[in-house]
């Protein structure tokens, strides 16, 4: 008999803002402090990235190397760049704090070398967090970790479009890579625009930048995780 999933209405319920709720001409760089507010204010649900630093902290950042091609996993928090607006690069402890359960979050984990790592030093932070969260990875280890030691908290599955190109079909793809069977028993799926999957479970659709693209996807996934629709 198949288990219950997690419930994820909260993330059903609005489009969710791609890396918080940034906006280039308002200066508010992706996955900063000013993303986090303006999506307060907005009272819009955000998806985000975290990485692991080498002083064990957690950022949010989305690419494993910064503009000068330093890694992050090689960098501690001092060593990082201010961004665009001249903020700091956020820690997830920060995020957490400012958001405080206002807006529901879906975190996306981005492991590097160190297996695992990342997920244990999240792990206490997240289930300390009084406020609507779900995490996703395109590793399905991440989803392992949770499912064995946080198995409240919703997990969905990312689908990479260079790994989709690697089999000749979506449907076979699925066949060779289904989550349950690593044993992660995803409560959803993340699929791009170009690759939605036939399946039993709830489907959040990425990057939509625009209202044709969003209205004409309504009817094809369960919600979508956009950019510039706000």
């Amino acid at each position: 008999m198949n288990k219950a999933r997690n419930d994820i209405s909260f993330l059903l319920q609005s489009p969710i803002a791609h890396r918080g709720l940034h906006n280039a001409t308002k200066n508010i760089p992706e996955n900063s402090f000013a993303a986090f507010q303006y999506a307060l204010i907005k009272k819009v649900p955000v998806e985000f990235d975290i990485r692991l630093l080498k002083d064990g902290q957690i950022v949010v950042y989305h690419d494993a190397t910064l503009p000068d091609g330093r890694p992050i996993a090689d960098c501690t928090r001092a060593d990082l760049p201010k961004l665009a607006d001249h903020s700091q690069i956020p820690l997830l402890t920060e995020i957490l704090k400012r958001v405080s359960g206002k807006i529901p979050l879906l975190i996306e984990f981005k492991p590097d070398r160190r297996t695992l790592a990342l997920e244990r030093a999240a792990l206490p932070l997240l289930q300390a967090y009084d406020g609507k969260l779900a995490i996703q990875s395109f590793d399905p280890r991440t989803l392992k970790f949770f499912k064995k030691f946080a198995p409240t908290i919703p997990r969905g599955q990312l689908i990479a479009p260079k790994q989709l190109k690697q089999s000749a079909n979506l449907r076979e793809y699925l066949a060779h890579h289904r989550p349950d069977r690593k044993n992660t028993a995803p409560d959803f799926i993340s699929a791009p625009q170009s690759a939605i999957p036939e399946t039993n479970l709830p489907v959040l659709v990425w990057t939509v930048r625009d209202n044709i693209t969003a209205t004409q996807l309504k009817n094809r996934c369960a919600n979508i995780i956009c950019e510039n629709l706000f």
